[in-house]
């Protein structure tokens, strides 16, 4: 798993859409909104670095991160890479989510 970074996620519609992943020094809040009117969630995720501790914040909380972080360009929905590992023996039969370095690699360009 070295090319990956383990995610915690809030939204899932076909990929995590809220997630807070941690890399380096730095954690970030990824979000891709669902659109009412259009019935289909943003093409792109609105990106934001955020203080490593905030990544501590309750799911509940991270809203908060737009006012709290610094905005990043946006991401394409079709750039990330994710990958889930089952947890076995849990009970609900939820996996553990990750996103690949390679995001990294694209925000640094940006």
């Amino acid at each position: 798993m070295n090319d990956w970074n383990f995610i915690h996620y809030s939204q899932y519609s076909d990929v995590p859409r809220e997630f807070v992943v941690c890399h380096g020094e730095n954690a970030y809040y990824f979000e891709s909104l669902f659109e009412r009117k259009l019935d289909h969630y943003t093409p792109n995720f609105y990106v934001y670095r955020i203080p490593l501790g905030a990544a501590e914040t309750p799911m509940n909380r991270w809203t908060e991160f737009r006012q709290l972080g610094e905005h990043l360009p946006d991401i394409l929905v079709t750039r990330m890479r994710f990958h889930a590992e089952p947890i076995p023996g849990h009970p609900m039969c939820r996996n553990l989510r990750f996103v690949s370095f390679s995001i990294f690699e694209i925000l640094a360009r940006t």
